[in-house]
Order: structure tokens, then sequence, then C-alpha cells
């Protein structure tokens, strides 16, 4: 098992390096390493415990695939196409060339070899970790201790020294490295199958070491000690298991802390010398068996330890003595990184270039024309001036001699002996500062390992036997998302802060103070795991002596007081909301990535059909994953939602120059909003990330009907129609004022703090639900859920009034979300109003605040008629008549907003026709009208609307109060003032058509809570999840595919300015829009009153009454 632990993190070595010749070469972006990271770091993840918990019944055979299937992956390397790696050091000759970024025609496929073996290498190392080690502990439970250190610590190891001194042949000589992995893997997968027997029935039987008393304190679940254990069928029943000891969460968490303070300073290892010493390291053979030895000692630590904690020097696992043993290695930790920021500091002399913290090339040796090397930090010392330069070309060198084994650059332009000798001048006085540094180091590591051998130890001991696999998966997933997500955030972030000198897509030197930032970061990680250690043991403590009672009064008071069904209720809606937000802001930080501002981008359509498309796809399988253990399975959706938001921080915007409404030659009113665009390096990163984040959201509403509904209603059925009346209210009334919310703070440098405000209350709620139980106290069990995904799904869809009452839901959707898509362009173009940026005499904050109060007062009237005044809570066949007459009132109200109109047409506006163009007066202007949208002004003297006032000609402003009036217009006669020249006679039909839209959503908010209704009713309770993940799937389907494309070929069809594939402006008969929403509204109603008249299926009983009794 060693050996293979050690190959394979050396084969995810080699892959890592692989990947950096692309980057060196200019292939690939500079970050593109740091962000294959995190996202293979969140795929393991989500990957461990599924495969802890996949092969927990055949771990020999899951061990030996792995490795042969390793074996071969790494053959494939073969087939890598040679990439050309720049020289790392360039010298004054004037013909130094940097590598230009850009995609070679073999780019693509290297990377995806690259990948796949990456990710196949990564698969085995856990399968390893998770049967390899279980393995181990049922054939010797005794040495597990032994067994778990060793594998953890060179592992660590291995991640330590594998990229400077076991995997440099990659640059020279790859195909000895590749037959070394190959064959090292092949072997080992053979070696195990031919030497370890499978283990039989009674082999297989847990063993489970005699635990102290502190088993029976509620801080830590009693493990079973029973052999006839069993195996439960679903993985969520182990992660449930493995998470409700609260002890086993915990010291999750400090080995997570404690490997990304570990994994960060390593990784940041060689920026941390450059910053402190100046020192850029030549490696020989010497010095690597020097670090090879020292890090053996580290071996050795636990070596030692293993021994202490196996029989006969320790009988039995105590965890008090375990918990101790961790926090004391965490306090050694702290004390370490003290000692490295503060007991190893050296007078490293002056840097020639070096301003504070700012870099810049001397001028001695400005004209050598320096690129930016991948490796350009390279420093060099002229002895005359005792002064460091950056590298031979910056020093102004432009040979290289050697004179005694001692390398001497020569006619070096920035000194008057024309010699400078390789590395810094501060080598003397910093060579004993640097080898304590490396000593500390090796100790922190010990420490480290230490911390983790105890830890693993102890979790192993008091969980469950049959979870174990689980267990080990879980936390490599932990250790994953803290050390190689946050933790590895958190580095990258102090990184680039303490840059001094960044060039050529990377930093090459930081400031004095990032050595002390590093330090500071990793110790108050650990300092957090020692507190939570120390915690535990406290804990533990004070639980043995008042465990019982404590215990059950505090259980008591949350289960009756707090974890209630209303409670959770209103978690609940507050989980929508911010979903519903946090989706709202992903789309307009979307729109920014495309440069267009408040204006919809074409690329957001495309998301909002591929979202639809996945909610078709996942909707039916995320109802039925999660139906046994609802609160869990929407509370896992939240946070992987949250968790992919919070990535996005990762990757911020650049700073850009303002683009706002102009003037004519480019001034841009400050009475108008500003813009932000500009190019950035991290535009294809965030998109993804943005995307997957706005497809998450989608996921994660679904969750919300299909889990958090049927959670309320199971419970509380005669409620039903209450539940999900609050919740179509939430969404239709301030879920659609987030965009009037958002909109104006996605565009500014403070974008930041809305997302990540979103993120983490997103996590909030996802952890607060994890607090409720599976099932209320008053929840009575009437029936079995299915096993069988395949039979639950031929059975819903095979109900006929579900089915009818799911297109009619469809059909509705379709007709209602896609008009609100369209809403601002609506609004434009048949009343002329300025709808994306607010002026104050066609303002609709106020409007926004009384629409909410409609919806919910309407939807409320609807809530409380069919809800707990009725015994029997509400009829399907009732519920699906009602919301078919409510549809028809959608449908009236849709009439009316489609017939309301003022008056105004496409040639109200200078130079629209047909198609849109710049009036001649205007056309010396350079406006960029497609930036910012439709401005109108109204010209004083001919009442002509143009499109804006660079449109118009008008090179000044005067901002009178709110009042803008502009000057010097060279269309018109000199003078016009904001707004259409319409808005005095549009006035009175705008407001009624706002007080339509109002009334339009109100009634479709209940219309939707009586046919959804329908939904819950017509199956039975076990088939309620699955029935709403395929009614959400089929609206997604219907509704926000194919109607939202139908709804984008009208706007193509009524579109009367296009810039970039963007509809800037339409034409008045976008009414064709709300005539389209009314006639799909009476379809609904339709179908709704049809399903109504359909006879109830034997067996399955309509009313809530019946269907939970």
């Amino acid at each position: 098992m060693i050996g293979i632990i050690i190959t394979v993190t050396l084969a995810e070595i080699v892959a890592y390096r692989l990947l950096k010749q692309n980057n060196k070469a200019g292939d690939l972006p500079h970050y593109l390493p740091d962000l294959l990271i995190l996202l293979l770091a969140l795929l393991e993840a989500m990957l461990s415990p599924f495969i802890g918990w996949v092969g927990s019944s055949r771990r020999r055979g899951m061990v030996v695939t792995a490795c042969l299937v390793s074996g071969v992956s790494a053959l494939l390397l073969f087939a890598l196409p040679k990439v050309t790696v720049p020289e790392s050091v360039g010298y004054c000759n004037g013909n130094n060339t940097a590598p230009e970024l850009g995609l070679t025609p073999s780019t693509p496929f290297r990377l995806s070899i690259i990948l796949f073996t990456f990710i196949v290498f990564g698969i085995t190392r856990v399968i390893i970790i998770c049967h390899g080690i279980i393995y181990m502990d049922n054939r010797s439970p005794t040495r597990l201790s032994m067994h778990y250190g060793v594998l953890s610590t060179y592992r660590l190891m291995s991640l330590v020294v594998a990229y400077n001194v076991l995997t440099p042949i990659v640059e020279t000589n790859l195909t000895v490295q590749i037959l070394l992995i190959a064959i090292g893997m092949t072997l080992s997968g053979i070696q195990v199958y031919l030497s370890t027997p499978k283990l039989n029935e009674e082999e297989e039987e847990p063993r489970i070491i005699t635990n102290d008393i502190s088993e029976t304190s509620p801080f830590v679940s009693n493990v079973t000690k029973s052999s006839n254990l069993g195996f439960g069928k679903h993985i969520i029943l182990y992660v449930y298991r493995v998470f409700s000891n609260t002890l086993i969460t915990t010291q999750m968490v400090a080995m997570g802390l404690i490997a990304a303070a570990v994994w960060g300073f390593a990784y940041h290892q060689t920026d941390y010398l450059r910053a402190k010493y100046y020192l850029h390291l030549d490696r020989n053979s010497a010095f690597n068996n020097a670090e090879m030895l020292r890090y053996h000692a580290v071996v050795l630590a636990v070596a030692y330890k293993g021994l202490r904690f196996t029989p006969p020097l320790m009988p039995s696992i105590i965890r008090l003595d375990v918990l101790k043993h961790t926090a004391t290695m965490c306090f050694f930790s702290i004390i370490a990184y003290v000692a490295l920021m503060l007991a190893t500091n050296c007078n490293t002399g002056s840097m020639a270039g070096l301003h504070g913290n700012h870099y810049i090339q001397p001028q001695c040796s400005q004209t050598c024309g320096c690129a930016p090397q991948w490796q350009e930090f390279a420093p060099v010392c002229v002895a005359d001036q005792m002064t460091t330069y950056m590298s031979p070309c910056h020093a102004g060198c432009s040979g290289i001699e050697e004179v005694d084994g001692l390398q001497v650059f020569t006619n070096c332009t920035c000194t008057t002996s024309y010699h400078a000798i390789k590395g810094p001048c501060s080598t003397n006085s910093c060579t004993g500062a640097f080898q304590f540094h490396q000593m500390l180091f090796a100790m922190l590591l010990s420490f480290a390992a230490l911390s983790f051998q105890a830890q693993g130890t102890l979790l192993l001991r008091i969980v469950e036997p049959r979870d174990k696999s689980v267990l080990l998966g879980l936390t490599g997933g932990f250790i994953a998302l803290f050390a190689f997500v946050f933790g590895h955030l958190i580095f990258i972030r102090i990184s680039e802060t303490n840059c001094i000198w960044w060039q050529g897509g990377r930093c090459h030197l930081h400031s004095k103070q990032h050595p002390y930032s590093m330090a500071i970061a990793s110790g108050s990680m650990v300092l957090f795991a020692f507190i939570i250690t120390l915690t535990s043991v406290v804990c533990i403590k004070l639980a043995d002596r008042r465990r019982a009672k404590t215990t059950q009064k505090l259980w008591h008071f949350l289960r009756t007081y707090i974890l209630t069904v209303a409670r959770f209720d209103l978690f609940l809606q507050g989980a929508l909301l911010i979903v519903v937000l946090l989706e709202t802001n992903v789309y307009l930080l979307l729109r920014r990535n495309a440069g267009t501002g408040f204006l919809r981008s074409i690329n957001e359509d495309w998301v909002k059909l591929g979202t639809a498309g996945a909610e078709f796809l996942l909707g039916a399988a995320l109802g039925w994953w999660g139906r046994s253990w609802r609160n869990l399975a929407l509370s896992g959706c939240l946070g992987i939602t949250a968790a992919s938001g919070l990535v996005v921080l990762a990757f911020p915007y650049e700073e850009s120059h303002p683009l706002a409404v102009e003037l004519c030659g480019g001034g841009t009113i400050s009475a108008y909003r500003s813009l932000t665009s500009g190019e950035d390096l991290y535009m294809s990163a965030r998109t993804a990330f943005l995307v997957l984040t706005a497809v998450l959201c989608a996921l994660t509403k679904i969750s919300v009907w299909a889990h958090g509904l049927t959670y309320l209603d199971d419970h509380e059925p005669q409620n039903g129609p209450y539940f999900y009346g609050i919740l179509i209210s939430i969404r239709l009334s301030l879920g659609l004022n987030g965009q009037s919310w958002l909109r104006p703070g996605a565009v500014e440098a403070d974008w930041w703090h809305a997302h990540i405000s979103l993120c983490m209350l997103t996590l909030m709620f996802s952890v607060l639900f994890t607090l409720f139980p599976k099932r209320m106290p008053q929840f009575k069990e009437i029936e079995n859920y299915d096993t069988e995904f395949l039979s639950s799904l031929r059975r819903v869809l095979c109900n006929r009034s579900l089915m009818l009452q799911t297109l009619a839901l469809s059909l509705l959707y379709a007709g209602l979300f896609g008009f609100i898509s369209y809403d601002t362009e609506f609004v434009q173009a048949r009343y002329h109003i300025e709808s994306l940026r607010n002026d104050p005499r066609t303002s609709r904050a106020i409007n926004d605040i009384f629409r909410s109060l409609v919806i919910i007062f309407f939807v409320t009237v609807f809530r409380f008629r069919f809800s707990s005044r009725r015994s029997d809570g509400v009829k399907a066949t009732t519920a699906s008549r009602v919301g078919g007459v409510v549809a028809l009132f959608v449908c009236a109200f849709f009439s009316v907003v489609a017939a309301l109109g003022c008056g105004v047409g496409g040639g109200d506006i200078a130079g629209l026709d047909d198609v849109y163009t710049q009036p001649d007066c205007s056309a010396h202007c350079g406006c960029n009208t497609a930036n910012y949208g439709f401005s109108p002004v109204c010209a004083v003297d001919t009442h002509t609307m143009y499109f804006s006032p660079c449109d118009a000609g008008c090179e000044q402003y005067e901002d009178l109060n709110g009042f803008v009036l502009f000057e010097n217009c060279t269309c018109g006669l000199q003078r016009a003032i904001r707004g259409s020249c319409s808005v005095a006679s549009c006035q009175s039909t705008y407001s009624f058509y706002l007080l339509f839209f109002a009334l339009t959503l109100a009634a479709a908010g209940a219309s939707i809570t009586m046919q959804g209704m329908v939904v819950l009713r017509s199956v039975r309770r076990r088939d309620k999840p699955l029935a709403l993940g395929v009614s959400s799937a089929i609206i997604g389907l219907l509704a926000h595919l194919l109607g939202h494309l139908f709804y984008m070929l009208i706007s193509y069809l009524t579109c009367a300015y296009t810039e970039n594939g963007v509809c800037i402006f339409h034409h008045p008969t976008i009414w064709w829009m709300a005539a389209t929403s009314a006639i799909l509204c009476v379809l609904s109603a339709v179908v709704s009153l049809l399903t109504s008249r359909i006879p109830p299926i034997p067996g399955v009983f309509l009313t809530a009454d019946h269907n939970g009794s």
C-alpha cells in the first residue's frame, strides 16, 4: 500500500508538471493549474464518499482494478504531443522572446489526456485510502494506528518533495518516468491480487477495540459492537450516520484546517523563500538527498507514535488521550509557525529596482529587452556594489563563464566591473536562517503527520464499522475542500495582494510582508483546529458529568420550540428567496462578463436554455434521490450551490473604464448610472462558474419544491395550499424585484459584496436544514418507499391527472415567465419608458412594493380558503377546477396588457423605421448606444425624440435637481430634455399597465398554487417528491426551454435595433408577447378544467385526508 500511495502521488505530480509545461510554453493561461486544482478538488469531494460506499463489499477487487487501470492509463502519456518550453533565464542580448499565449492545434488533445490521467490517478488514490486501509484494519485491527499513520505520512511527504526531488526527470526523460509509474502500478495490482487473500465472511466482520467511558457521552455517538451490523441500501444513510456524530464532524473540520495550512505553506514555499531571502534554489543530487533524509525523520516520528498507540503499550484507543495528543501537536505547530515568522529573519541587503513595494527594472538594463520569462527571478550579485539584481538580464549581463566551479556572468552593464556572480548577495548572511527555516518546516510536517495519524485512528474507532469506508471518503472530501479549495483560494489571494513584480502572466517576487502573511494564515488555520480539538476535550469531560440530563433538556427545547414545522416553513421561504436572488445576480454578472452592462446578452439566453435542459434531464432523478432524507437533500443542494457561488469570488473583475450614457464626443453624464466593462484574464473561468452556479440554482429550486414542500405537506397536509401559496408569493413578488435591487451593484467595483452575502446566506440555510429531524414526532409512517427508480417513474408517468396538470402548469409557466423575461423591452417599445435606468418621472420603485403586496394578498386569499379551515384540505379535482378558472382571469389580464397603448410608434424616434440608423445630424459623434441601450431625450423645440443624448448630438448638460437639460445639440434647435416626448401622454396608460401587470402576477400566483396542489394530491405520499421532480422536469422542457425559445423568436421578429446579436429596441408589435401569453393561459385553463373531470385512479385517493391516512 505504501508503494501504491507513493506511485499514484508521483503520477499526479507528473500530470501537474506536464500541465505546467503548457503554461511555460504559453499554450494555456497562467491561472489554469490553480483552476484545475479547484475543480478536481471539488470533484474529489463529491466522489470520495460514493467511492467509499460503492466498494465496501469488494475492497480487494477495487484496489486491484484501480491499480491496473492506473497503470494502463499512464501509458496514454506516451501519446502526448511535445511542447517547446522557453529558456528559464534570458540574457542581455536583445533576442529575448516571451511565449505568446494562444492555443496550438495539439493543446486540447494534450490537455484532455493530462486531465484524464489526473482523474484516474486521483480516483485510485481515493480507493486505496478508503478500501486499502479498511482491508488492513479488518485483517489487523490492533495495528491501525501504524498503517494509517505511515500511509498518510507518505502521502504528505510525496506531495511535498515529489515536484522538486522525484519528478524533474519529466523534463528530460519522460519515457522513463512513465514506465516507472505504469510498471509500478501494474506490479502493485498484481502483487495485491496474488499476496492478499479475499476475506471470508468471518474475517469481514468488523472488530472494535474497547473504548473508554467517554463513548457514552452525548458528544460522541455510541459505537455498535454487535457483529451482526448489516449494510444499508442508501449512501445517504451512511453519510447521515457519520455526520450525526459530532466528534467525527469536528475532527474532520480540524483535519481539513491542518491540511489547508500545510498545503498552502508548502505549495507557495518557493515564493516564500524568494520574498524572505531572495533565494532561488539550484537543486542537485546532494541537496535532494539531504532533503529526503530530513523528511524521513517525519516517518520515524510517525512510526514511533504508531507503536505507542498499539497494544500492549495502549491496549485500547482512549479518546481523550488521542484528542489531547492532537491538541498538543496543533499547539507545537502554532509555535513553529511563530518561529518561522520571527526567528528566521536575516539581512538580505539591497535589491536594485525595488522601491518599497514596487519594482521597476533598473535604468542600466532598460535596453536589454528582457522578456517576461517563466522563471524570470534568477538573482545575481554585483560584488562591487553588494547589490542583488533580479536576473542576469536585469543586471545587463550578456554572457557567462565558469571560474573554479563558480559561475560568473560577464559584460554586465549595471556594474563597473562588468561581472556578477550567481545568487543573491545575502547568501552568506542568510544561510543559517535558511537552514533553520528548513528544520522548522520539517518539524511542521512532523506535527501535521502526527495529528493526522491520531485523528484518523480516532475517527475509525468511534464510527460504526460498516461506515468506515464512507467515513474515509468524507474525510478525504473535507480535506479536499478545505485544503485545495478554500485554503488554496486564501493563499492565492495572499499571493496576489503581496505581489510587487507581476510580469508575463505570473508573479515573480512578493513583498517582505508575504512570508508573514503566509505564516499568519497557516498559523490561524491550525489555531482554529487547536480550538476545535480543545473544545472537544472540554465538552467530553463536561458531558461525562451531566450528559444525559442536559442533553435531554436541550434536545427537548429544540424539538419543541425551534425545530418545528413552522420554522421549517420559514427557513424554506428564506432559502427560496435567497436562491432566486442569487440566480438573478448570476445572470447580471453574466451580462457584465458579456460587456452588455444592463442589457440582455445572447449568452444569457443560451445559459437559460441550457439550465432548462438540465432541469429536464435531472429533475426527476433529483426528486427521487432525496425522497428519504428530504431535509438533508435540500441542505446538500443549497450547500453545493453556495460553494459554486463562492468559487466565483476567486476570479475578480479587472479594473476597467466606466461606460455611461454618453454625450456627443464621448463625455459622460453623472445623472445616469455608470456601467463598467473591459477585458480581464479571468473571463473564461468566471463565466464557467457563473454558468455552473446558474444551473445549480435551478436544480436547488426543484429541491425546494420536491423536498422542502413535500416535507411540510407530509407533516401538515391540511395546510398544503398555505405552504405552496406562500412560496409562489415569494417567487413572484420579492423574487422578481431582485433584478432592480441587484442591477446597480452588479456593474460596480464592489459587486462581490452582494454576491458573497447571498452565497453565505445560502450556506447558512444549508446548515439550518441539517438540524431538522427526518420526521417530526407527529409524522405517521403510512407507506414504504420504493427502492426502484424506474418502477416509481413508470407509476408517476402513467398518472393521467398528474401529466395533464403538469401540461397545464407548463403552459401557464411559459406564458407568465416568457413575458416577465421581456417586461423591460415591452415597456420600452410600447410606452417609450426609460426602464433600464430610473428616470425620476417613471420610476417603478413604489410600484414594485405595491405589486408585491397585491400578489401576497391575492394568493393569501386562496391559501386560507383552501387550507386548515377545511379538515380534508383540498381535493385534486377541486384544485384543478379552481386553477383553471383563475387561469382564465390571467388570460383576461394579459389581453388587457396587450391592448393597452398610448399611440406611440417606431416612427416617433428619429432614425427608427423598419430598422434603426443613427440620424445624420449626429453621425460625427461616434456614439456607442449599444453599450447602454435606450436612453431617450426629447428635443424641446421640434418635439422629436432621439434614442440617446449622443444620438441627438448633445455636447453639454445641466442637472437641475434631477431634471436633466441638454444643450448644444446638433439635432433640433440646441436643447433637449431627458425622457421621451410621450412621457406625459403615456403616463396614465403606463400606470394602468403597471396595475394590470400586478393583477396578472397575482392571479397567476393563485392559479399556480391551485394547479400545483393537484400534483401533490393526485399521487401517493411516497411518490410526492418524484412527482414534483417529474413535473419540474417537464416544465423545464416545455416552459423554460421551448417556451423561452418561442419568446426569443418573437423578440427576433419584432426587433428594430440589433447590435452584436443583442436586440437593443423593439417595434410596438411586441404586444404579440402579451397576446401569446394570453393564448397560453387559455390553453392552460382548458387543460386544467379537463383534468378536473378525470376520475380517480383506483388505489389513489385524491384528498389530503385520504392521502395521508
